[in-house]
C-alpha cells in the first residue's frame, strides 16, 4: 500500500492537474487521452494494490469537475439500459 504521504501527493497532483487539463483540452476525446496519461503516470509510481484507490480518487475529482460522464467511462463500467 502507498504510504499516507504518497497517497496525499498523488491526490494533490490529480486535484491540481485536472482543472489544467480541462482548460487545455476542451474536446472530450482529447481530455480523455490526457486523463488516461495522468492516471498512467500516477499508477506507474504506485504499488499494484493502490491502483484501484488511485483510479477512484481520479473518478471523484472528475465528478467534482463535472467530467465524469457516461461517454467517458470504459464500456465495462457503464450501466446497461
Amino acid at each position: 500500500m502507498l504510504a499516507l504521504h504518497a497517497r496525499q501527493l498523488a491526490r494533490h497532483s490529480a486535484n491540481h492537474r485536472v482543472p489544467e487539463l480541462i482548460d487545455r483540452h476542451p474536446d472530450n476525446r482529447d481530455f480523455l487521452a490526457a486523463i488516461v496519461s495522468l492516471a498512467d503516470q500516477l499508477t506507474t509510481k504506485a504499488e499494484p494494490d493502490d491502483h484501484s484507490w488511485l483510479h477512484g480518487q481520479i473518478g471523484n475529482i472528475l465528478a467534482r469537475h463535472g467530467k465524469l460522464h457516461e461517454d467517458l467511462l470504459p464500456l465495462s463500467t457503464r450501466q446497461s439500459p
